[in-house]
This record gives C-alpha cells, structure tokens and sequence, in this order.
C-alpha cells in the first residue's frame, strides 16, 4: 500500500479557500487536514476575533494582497498546497465543492469525523469556526467523506483487524 489522500477543495470569490485532505499512509496512520487560505479583512474571516492567532498557530494562512490580485493569490495558494501534498502522497481524487458534489453527499457534523479519521475542534479551530458559519464548509465535508467512502481510506488494514482480534482474544471476548 502506498501513501495516499484526496482533497477537496473551494475559493470563495477573492475572500478565502478551504483545502480538506484526508490522507493515509503505507502504515495504516490516516489524517485528516484542513488548510484556509484568507485575503485579510474580507469576507466571513473579518469579523473573526481569533484570525491573527490562528495565522500565527499555522491554522489559516492570510494575505494581503491587492483587490485585483486577491482570486489569484487564493488560487496560486491552493495549487501550491495541493502540489505539496501530491508530493508526499499518490492523489487518488481531487473535488471541487460544487452542486453535484451537495446532491452526491450526505449530512455531517463538525465531530462526526469520516470512519477511520479523527476531527477534533482544538486540532483543526479555525475549520471548526468556518465550520459553524459556512455551508460551503459543511459541504466540503460532506464531499470528503464520499471520497474517503469511494477510496476506501477509512478501511481497517489486515494488520490493523488482526490487532483487533488479538485484543479481543486477550480480553475474553
């Protein structure tokens, strides 16, 4: 098994973008990473009190580009973070939020983490906060899990099973 992932992503028109990857590893390891790219002062990410620490944590990555340039940067920032990941991983899907996706999807919730991922709103803050406010968030989820679900990445590995197994055996199960 090699280290794969899938991505999905949107850029809401020059105010910010939300990459997802749910990423596994040859290993068996699976994770789930939500990158935010934001021109500062626009859009939903204005009025949020928390934007600065969550740039200077590394949760959101803000720019301040000029208006003209502000799709662009968005745009550059994406691609740049999706080649980063392909170089690590084999990209097995790659989705853009959109109408077709929503129809595809079903409902989630910010904790109900695809099967065989984790999502925890102190690990992933500024994605919880977008979370809350943005359907285009929810849905970007929503789109994941179906990848996630048509690439089997959330799937228990042999090993992975057999582990399980011997515990329960230990137990008395």
């Amino acid at each position: 098994m090699t280290n794969s992932a899938v991505i999905v992503e949107h850029c809401e028109k020059g105010e910010w973008a939300l990459v997802l990857v749910a990423m596994r590893t040859a290993t068996g390891k699976r994770t789930l990473t939500a990158m935010i790219f934001v021109n500062d002062g626009t859009g939903v990410f204005a009025t949020c009190p928390h934007t600065k620490g969550w740039s200077q944590g590394g949760h959101i990555q803000v720019f301040e580009p000029p208006e003209a340039r502000r799709d662009e940067m968005l745009k550059n920032a994406v691609s740049e973070f999706v080649a980063h990941v392909a170089r690590e991983f084999n990209v097995l899907d790659r989705s853009r939020v959109g109408i077709v996706a929503r129809v595809k999807s079903q409902a989630a919730k910010f904790n109900d983490a695809p099967p065989g991922f984790e999502l925890k709103q102190y690990q992933e803050p500024a994605y919880a906060w977008l979370f809350e406010r943005s359907e285009i968030a929810v849905d970007a989820m929503r789109v994941l899990r179906v990848l996630i679900k048509q690439h089997y990445l959330g799937e228990l590995t042999q090993a992975e099973r057999e582990g399980i197994g011997e515990r329960l055996i230990r137990k008395g199960h």
